[in-house]
């Protein structure tokens, strides 16, 4: 973390550093909440307890998650920096796409189930700001700043995706919301977004 924290500070990169900081806070917020150690869980959904009504929905999202930390691995496994260039390509791809159908269909859904429910929307909106703004300085094509910048977007969505799975989806659950009809819009939106970004 030291070398990408130097790179930071003798950079202009201020909303990559401001999403670094943003998610530390999460983290440090997260770990206290939860009595952790500051590590992140890498808990896997199980989409067979998720109620039938809800289990589209929040499975479709689910696999989303998986998919994007599939490329995260990637990257951090690849040698050739084409490669890395296509699997970062390929990840803001994934990330745009999902974001978009959740800030659509997924959160207005949720929205007046509860005030803690809504409160979790305001923050994931925020994070999804943020997120984006990773997205476009990956997008820009500074090669020398991609490894730093997918760096923090990986640790940045994996805050983002544990607050989702650990926080929201139960409270989705608990709430019984119906997410049936949902689920479909969810399904024909990623399909419309994915033929558009392709």
């Amino acid at each position: 973390m030291g070398l990408l924290l130097q790179r930071f500070l003798e950079s202009d990169q201020r909303p990559a550093w401001n999403a670094f900081c943003c998610w530390w806070r999460g983290v440090l917020r997260y770990g206290r909440a939860n009595g952790s150690n500051l590590h992140c869980r890498d808990d896997i959904m199980d989409k067979s307890k998720i109620p039938t009504g809800q289990r589209a929905a929040l499975g479709l999202l689910a696999d989303d998650h998986r998919a994007v930390k599939k490329l995260f691995k990637q990257f951090q496994d690849a040698k050739d920096d084409a490669d890395k260039q296509s699997i970062a390509a390929e990840t803001c791809r994934q990330l745009t796409v999902h974001a978009q159908i959740e800030e659509e269909i997924f959160y207005p859904a949720l929205r007046g189930v509860s005030d803690k429910m809504d409160d979790m929307l305001d923050e994931a909106k925020v994070e999804h700001g943020v997120a984006k703004d990773l997205i476009a300085e990956i997008e820009s094509g500074e090669p020398e700043m991609l490894e730093a910048r997918y760096t923090v977007l990986s640790e940045y969505v994996g805050h983002h995706v544990e607050e989702e799975e650990n926080e929201l989806f139960p409270a989705v659950i608990q709430a019984k919301v119906d997410l049936a009809d949902v689920a479909q819009q969810l399904e024909a939106r990623k399909t419309e977004l994915l033929g558009e970004h392709a």
